[in-house]
């Protein structure tokens, strides 16, 4: 049950996969758990089925559409969307209502900008994810972090959420799919990363004027 709720994405890598380790495995598993370190007549044949047994599960875990960090999850419903590689202004209001969609809860909503923000540190794990983009074009988490701060550094992104903002004129603070509520966390998550000075900041100080007249 644990191997199918594990591969409950892709029943075919699961047909595949859980034979060996639901009845082969276990064998090893028990003769070692008994015996000590099994010593196997042909000790190089069974080190080279292992290493393919751990490759074949490296490789599951890297395709799977779980990833290390659930607030990444937005990425992978964006790329259901958008199937090119880069990301252009004709694209910024997809992304923008992936952010805001996916990531609702003041707590989760930051989670995600922070990870964004220490992309750098947590490069060697994201790197290993693999994201598909189309049949033969694939990226992985590091760089789809890379893409979602540009989009962020842009001054368009902010020009949308502005326009959003002018067009509300209810709030219902901490109820989900709160629009308020994500701009003032998106802001608030941003606006000391950008320069003084800068279109970004101005954007953001905007912003947070157009909150006001919700509180």
């Amino acid at each position: 049950m644990k191997a199918e709720k594990v591969f409950s994405t892709n029943r075919a890598l699961w047909l595949s996969m859980y034979p060996y380790f639901a009845f082969e495995a276990p064998i090893f598993r028990n003769k070692i758990t008994h015996n000590g370190l099994w010593d196997p007549d042909d000790i190089k044949n069974f080190a080279n089925e292992l290493i393919y047994d751990l490759f074949a599960i490296i490789s599951a875990i890297k395709f799977t559409p779980k990833l290390p960090y659930n607030q990444l999850g937005v990425i992978l419903s964006l790329r259901q969307e958008i199937k090119k590689l880069e990301l252009s202004y004709e694209d910024y209001s997809t992304v923008l209502f992936s952010l805001f969609s996916g990531n609702q809860g003041r707590n989760l909503g930051k989670e995600i900008f922070d990870i964004l923000k220490r992309r750098e540190e947590k490069k060697e794990v994201l790197e290993f994810y693999s994201i598909p983009i189309s049949e033969f074009v694939s990226t992985n988490l590091y760089e789809e972090c890379c893409r979602l701060t540009r989009v962020i550094y842009d001054e368009k992104l902010w020009e949308l959420i502005i326009k959003q903002l002018s067009s509300i004129t209810k709030h219902e603070p901490d109820k989900p799919y709160d629009f308020v509520d994500f701009a003032e966390m998106i802001v608030n998550s941003y606006i000391d990363e950008f320069e003084k000075d800068s279109r970004l900041k101005e954007k953001c100080i905007l912003i947070k004027k157009e909150l006001k007249k919700f509180y």
